[in-house]
C-alpha cells in the first residue's frame, strides 16, 4: 500500500512537468536532503563514535589494495553515477546552450561523492557507538539501526530523523527516474502528460510488488535457482543484480560506442564545448576504446566475483 502511495505521489509531481512538479519539489528536498546529513554529523560529533568511523572510513589499508579492490571500486563508482544516466540524459536535454556539459559532469561527480562521505559519517558512528558490524548490508539498516537507536540518547527523534533521510533520498530518485519514462511516452504518443506519468507509474507499482513481497509472502522464491552461484538470491537479490550487474553495464557499453562511433565529431565538439583539439582527441580515444574495454573487464569481474 505504501509503495502504491509513494509510486502516485510521484506520477502527480512528474506528470505536472519539469517547472511546476519536479523542479518545484527537488528545490526543497534536495536541500532538505542535505540539512538532514549535517544534522546527523552533528549528533555524531558529540553522542556516537565518531573517531571509529572516520578510521574506517579514511584510513588507508594497503595491505588490502589489489586488482580486485580496485575493480570492486571502479563498479561501486560505475553503479552511483551510473544507475542515474536516464535522468541525467533527460534532464540534460532540458539544460540552457551556455551550460558547460563538462563542467555540470564534474560538479555531479564531486556531490555524488560528498554526499557519500557524508552519509558514511551520519551511519558508521551510530554502528560503532552501539558494536554493529558495518558489513551487515540491507539488514543493518532497517532492522539493526532502529534497535541501536532505541539504546542512544534521544534515539526516537534521531531514528525519525535517518527514517526520513531515507524517504526523502528515495522519493527524490524515484521522481527522477519516472521522469525519462515519461518524456519518452509524450514524444512518442503525444498524449497528456499526467496520464501518461499515471500508467507508467502503474506499470512500475505492478512490477515492484515482486521485489516488495520477497522478505515475506514470496521469501522462498529463488528466480535463479538454476544458475551456479545466483540459486539462493531472492526476488529482491536477482531485481538488484540484473540490474546493477548486468542492464547498467550494458548500457554504458552501448552509449560509449554510439557516442565514440555514431554520433558525429563536429557534434560532440559544439555539444560538449571542446577548444582544444588535443584534449578532443584524448577524448574521443578514451570514448571509443578504453571506456567500452573498462565497463567489459568491470561487468565480468562482477558476474565472477
Amino acid at each position: 500500500m505504501l509503495q502504491g502511495v509513494v509510486v502516485v505521489a510521484t506520477a502527480v509531481i512528474v506528470g505536472n512537468g519539469l517547472r511546476q512538479g519536479i523542479e518545484r519539489t527537488t528545490k526543497i528536498m534536495v536541500p532538505g536532503l542535505g540539512v538532514i546529513l549535517l544534522l546527523m554529523v552533528a549528533y555524531n560529533v558529540f553522542a556516537a563514535d565518531m573517531s571509529s568511523a572516520i578510521e574506517f572510513l579514511f584510513s588507508p589499508n594497503f595491505s588490502e589494495l589489489s586488482g580486485t579492490s580496485i575493480l570492486l571500486a571502479l563498479g561501486q563508482a560505475f553503479f552511483s553515477v551510473g544507475v542515474g544516466v536516464g535522468f541525467m540524459m533527460t534532464y540534460g536535454a532540458y539544460l540552457p546552450k551556455d551550460i558547460s556539459i563538462p563542467k555540470a559532469a564534474f560538479v555531479i561527480g564531486s556531490v555524488d561523492t560528498g554526499v557519500a562521505l557524508l552519509a558514511g559519517l551520519a551511519i558508521f558512528p551510530i554502528v560503532f557507538a552501539t558494536g554493529l558490524d558495518p558489513s551487515e548490508g540491507p539488514g543493518l539498516v532497517f532492522v539493526t539501526m532502529p534497535v541501536a537507536f532505541s539504546a542512544m540518547p534521544f534515539g526516537y527523534i534521531l531514528g525519525v530523523v535517518f527514517f526520513l533521510l531515507l524517504f526523502v533520498a528515495a522519493y527524490t530518485t524515484t521522481i527522477g527516474m519516472l521522469e525519462p519514462v515519461v518524456a519518452y511516452l509524450e514524444e512518442r504518443w503525444n498524449r497528456g502528460r499526467l496520464a501518461l506519468a499515471i500508467w507508467a507509474g502503474l506499470v512500475i507499482w505492478l512490477i515492484g510488488i515482486l521485489p516488495g513481497l520477497s522478505d515475506n509472502v514470496l521469501a522462498d522464491v529463488r528466480p535463479l535457482a538454476f544458475i551456479t552461484g545466483l540459486a539462493d538470491k531472492s526476488i529482491f537479490e536477482t531485481f538488484d543484480f540484473i540490474t546493477a550487474s548486468v542492464l547498467i553495464p550494458i548500457n554504458a557499453f552501448l552509449i560509449a560506442l554510439f557516442a565514440g562511433w555514431v554520433v558525429s565529431v563536429e557534434t560532440f565538439k559544439s555539444e560538449l564545448g571542446f577548444r582544444s583539439d588535443a584534449l578532443f582527441n584524448v577524448w574521443i580515444v578514451l570514448m571509443r576504446y578504453m571506456v567500452p574495454l573498462a565497463v567489459l573487464v568491470i561487468t565480468i569481474s562482477g558476474l565472477l566475483g
